[in-house]
């Protein structure tokens, strides 16, 4: 994006050259950046409104971190590019994605990476962390990290084929 505008950049890599630099003005829009991705996760974190609700909550903000998530594109001629933003409480936990902060609604629009949608519709208990370790090396059987050996026979050989980079 250029001056709020979609470039489709077609570029030679084997001559390192651009074949052609043309404004896109067909459907849909290109794909998330990680940078503005970067700023959009932020957002919150300095958003009044949002703090208000962590606050509420009785959460702590400085546990709490967002990912975005595609709003998706269903075929409109003109769309603005945003993302909606959830938030997450990492306290205890390393799989974040077990502990979602419900009830927020956030969206960004990537153009402006602000906040152009902000709902707190309800409290809802967050989920706690006991028992959401993931890790395999941190399980204990029957999950992990005991394993056993194994031994596959086949006498008439394996049930696949490799032909260059065909598999059968």
């Amino acid at each position: 994006i250029i001056n709020g505008q979609s470039h489709e950049i077609v570029i030679d890599l084997k001559l390192k050259t651009i074949v052609s630099d043309n404004v896109h003005k067909g459907y849909g829009f290109p794909i998330l950046s990680v940078e503005e991705q970067g700023v959009a996760i932020e957002l919150p974190l300095k958003y009044p409104p949002f703090i208000a609700s962590i606050k509420k909550r009785g959460l702590n903000l400085s546990e709490v971190v967002c990912s975005t998530f595609s709003m998706g594109w269903f075929g409109e001629e003109e769309n603005t590019r945003t993302v909606r933003v959830d938030c997450f409480l990492k306290e205890s936990s390393v799989n974040i994605y077990v502990r979602p902060i419900s009830g927020l609604t956030i969206v960004v629009d990537l153009g402006t990476l602000k906040i152009v949608e902000y709902h707190d519709r309800e409290i809802e208990t967050v989920p706690t962390a006991e028992n959401t370790e993931y890790q395999v090396s941190k399980q204990r059987p029957p999950f992990g990290p005991k394993q056993h050996s194994l031994t596959i026979h086949q006498p008439q050989g394996p049930g696949f084929q490799i032909n260059g980079h065909s598999i059968r």
